[in-house]
């Protein structure tokens, strides 16, 4: 990644315009919106080093969007696609934004953001599977960026990642929260044992679910190596022999049902 750019003397104002555009009267116009926020996501991905400040500030105002939108009044459906495309906009953009930014960054802006994020995931404003994707891309963002910090968040993520693996009517959604099962596994190591019984019988209901997406099976049996490798080989537990066990099991019928 380059450290500057030829637009550095521009990006506060083109920055300052993009936001602004998303709050105009004639945003809903044209795909507007979804243009600005792509732009804006452009943006704070490919911004060079000495634009750091501007990808964290971006941050910190899509993280107040994001909250003022539990306010927003949902009297038809209209408001119910604006409130989808809206949310939708600012959970892509702080996704993008939260893999740029330091660690020291993102534990700070952690409990304010997965705490939205959870919300989010709970709520029933929503019947767009688009948003609770995203929200479950941008929640694996900080997973990632958090490593083995995330372990005091995991408790209130578990019950909302876990519905979502459920959803395999939806194969994008149950995707983006098998991964961030897997994720999870990879970053508390045997911290992970706790969760793993609830984790395994979740991933084998998918596995064996029959409308579930083919793409989900690959990153099921993933998720499943990630949990062996987490908790390791040695003084294997009940839970640890488990996943072993079912992990290869699986493998093996699955590689015949494809066959």
């Amino acid at each position: 990644m380059s450290s500057c750019y030829i637009v550095i003397p521009y990006r506060l104002g083109y920055w300052l315009t993009l936001v602004v555009l998303l709050v105009s009267d004639d945003v809903t116009e044209s795909n507007l919106r979804s243009a600005a926020f792509e732009a804006l996501s452009a943006s704070v991905q490919f911004a060079p080093t000495d634009c750091y400040p501007m990808v964290l500030e971006t941050t910190n105002v899509m993280l107040q969007r994001l909250q003022a939108c539990g306010s927003m009044p949902i009297n038809s459906q209209d408001d119910l696609r604006q409130y989808a495309e809206i949310v939708s906009g600012l959970i892509s953009t702080v996704s993008t934004a939260v893999r740029r930014l330091n660690v020291e960054e993102v534990r700070l802006l952690a409990p304010t953001a997965i705490q939205l994020l959870l919300e989010v995931l709970a709520s029933d404003k929503h019947n767009s599977s688009s948003v609770v994707e995203d929200a479950l891309i941008c929640l694996d963002a900080f997973v990632e960026g958090l490593k083995a910090e995330i372990a005091p968040y995991v408790e209130r993520m578990k019950p909302l990642v876990l519905a979502s693996v459920n959803q395999v009517q939806h194969g994008s959604t149950c995707f983006a929260a098998v991964g961030i099962i897997g994720d999870l596994c990879r970053q508390l190591q045997r911290d992970s044992e706790p969760y793993c019984n609830d984790f395994m019988d979740v991933l084998l209901r998918a596995l064996t679910a029959d409308n579930v997406a083919r793409s989900v099976k690959p990153a099921v049996l993933s998720a499943f190596n990630d949990m062996a490798l987490a908790l390791g080989t040695l003084g294997l537990s009940r839970a640890n022999e488990r996943v072993v066990y079912q992990r290869n099991t699986f493998c093996l019928m699955t590689m015949v049902v494809w066959l």
